[in-house]
């Protein structure tokens, strides 16, 4: 890519000596040359072109002067470099230049190799400039992603507590009134064996111990399923990356869900034998996540949800396929794009799908959406044996 370099001096003979002396770089697109008479016509040349690299200026000029010139680049915040061109009895000008913020200096009469090695020293300092901001920017592109993702995974955990919570919350119940009743029973039971009594007034509360005992332990089967599908669904504590049965993590993240789906949703699922996928679980568990909880709020009263997976061409396929309102082409060509939705009197920022199609690219998989209004939509996932 050509260097564009804007050289400022009104007198007539520099351009074409410029012209001349870089001919060839200039034909083979090295270096491209502008010129302007003074530092407002360079001024004017600089608004209107965002993508000069190199101001050359001579200091003494009518209208506005080098030094003026240099202030304003500054002041403006150019993104270019500024080398100024003096006589060398000129020093208190070079100086003054220098302190305005010009990077370097070229002396007249000019010496065209001079000229030459202080062009390219000049560019090259731009470029590891450029280079650094580069590495800057993407290092803070980096953190915000992570940090999006983050939200994403606390958004997600916000919801499984919540889904968690009235789970577990109806066998516990369940485990607290068998114990209220397990107590009356026990009671009953020390009266009639203190006052000697036999048949009926033992055998009753022998009986509801006995469906009390079935209440507890199907109370406790329940909660022993949600912590293990949590358990599961986080991989807390396990490596990142291993080798996973996915069809275990969508079980797990279905159970999470089942509260939200249960009597209204159907749930049919397709999945067939699979070879174990080297991949972070977790994370792959919250794509499965997001993904469900998308097709669930699609949905508007009964609906259903069809999970197939399958394993192809060295390639491990999961299918969601729901039908909800579906999605217009429109939001469907940007629906990877970070958006902004209300939510009653709250403005949310929409990660959840950004952060899967981040998820799975650094999975080296493929994440695919098809969707028409009225049609339900169909997610597919595609990741990499090996």
């Amino acid at each position: 890519m050509e260097a564009r370099i804007l050289v400022v001096d009104d007198e007539p003979d520099v351009e074409f000596l410029i012209r001349k002396k870089f001919r060839k770089k200039i034909r083979d697109q090295e270096l491209d040359f502008s010129f302007a008479q003074n530092g407002l016509e360079a001024l004017e040349q600089l608004a209107q072109v965002d993508s000069i690299d190199l101001v050359l200026t001579d200091i003494n000029m009518p209208r506005m002067d080098g030094l003026t010139l240099i202030q304003k680049i500054g002041e403006f915040r150019y993104n270019v470099k500024a080398v100024v061109v003096s006589a060398y009895d000129d020093m208190d000008n070079i100086r003054k230049a220098m302190n305005f913020g010009a990077f370097d200096f070229i002396t007249k009469p000019i010496d065209f190799q001079d000229f030459e090695n202080t062009v390219y020293k000049t560019l090259l300092k731009k470029k590891q400039e450029e280079n650094v901001e580069l590495e800057e920017t993407l290092r803070e592109l980096r953190e915000t992603q992570q940090q999006l993702v983050l939200q994403e995974k606390m958004a997600s955990l916000g919801n499984l507590v919540a889904g968690i919570a009235h789970e577990i919350n109806n066998p516990i119940g369940v485990i607290n009134s068998a114990s209220d009743v397990v107590k009356r029973c026990i009671e009953k039971i020390e009266a009639a064996l203190a006052q000697r009594q036999e048949g009926n007034a033992i055998e009753k509360p022998i009986l509801l111990l006995k469906d009390n005992n079935r209440l507890i332990l199907n109370a406790g089967t329940r909660i022993a399923t949600l912590v293990k599908s949590l358990k599961n669904f986080a991989r807390l504590d396990e490596e990142e990356y291993q080798e996973a049965d996915l069809r275990e993590g969508i079980e797990s993240t279905l159970t999470l869900v089942e509260q939200q789906v249960c009597g209204r949703i159907a749930i049919e699922k397709r999945l067939s034998e699979l070879p174990r996928v080297y991949c972070s679980p977790g994370q792959i568990n919250q794509v499965f996540m997001s993904i469900l909880l998308n097709a669930i709020q699609a949905i508007d009263g009964p609906g259903s949800i069809e999970i197939g997976a399958f394993a192809k061409d060295n390639r491990v396929y999961i299918e969601f396929r729901d039908s909800g309102q579906g999605i217009p082409p429109e939001r469907l060509s940007r629906i990877f794009d970070f958006a902004f939705s209300r939510k009653s009197s709250r403005v949310t920022m929409g990660v959840g799908l950004p952060a899967s199609y981040h998820i799975i690219q650094k999975h080296n998989g493929e994440i695919r959406i098809e969707s028409e209004p009225g049609k339900g939509t169909v997610v597919t996932i595609a990741l990499p044996l090996g």
